[in-house]
């Protein structure tokens, strides 16, 4: 990932609004993604870090964000099971997706209570 973004025309600088039109969604999304792991923020929020992602990307994506396990707080919103099972306790809206681990009671990623939808 750090060597596509660096190859961008301004690196790591390279503007995600009106200024980023040559990037394609999954370009814009992964040079937000990294310019937040790069803040050390003590509290990372991301919604749906792999929507715009091919799976190549999106394994990348994931392989870096396990990485900030224990580093961190991490807040992950996303329907898809491979995202929420990076998690070690998951909140569910509504019934769990299928593959996320199970409905509402314990699963093998740690604790998930699930709030009625």
């Amino acid at each position: 990932m750090h060597g596509e973004l660096r190859s961008l025309p301004s690196g790591y600088e390279t503007p995600l609004g009106e200024g980023g039109i040559g990037l394609s969604a999954g370009q814009r999304q992964r040079l937000a993604l990294a310019r937040a792991l790069l803040s050390d923020p003590d509290i990372l929020v991301v919604d749906e870090p792999t929507a715009f992602l091919d799976e190549a990307a999106e394994g990348q994506v994931l392989a870096a964000l396990a990485r900030q396990k224990g580093r961190r707080t991490l807040i992950v919103v996303t329907h898809r099971a491979a995202a929420a099972r990076l998690c070690g306790q998951r909140i569910v809206f509504g019934p769990a997706p299928a593959g996320a681990g199970g409905g509402r009671g314990a699963s093998a990623a740690g604790p998930e209570a699930a709030l009625p939808g």
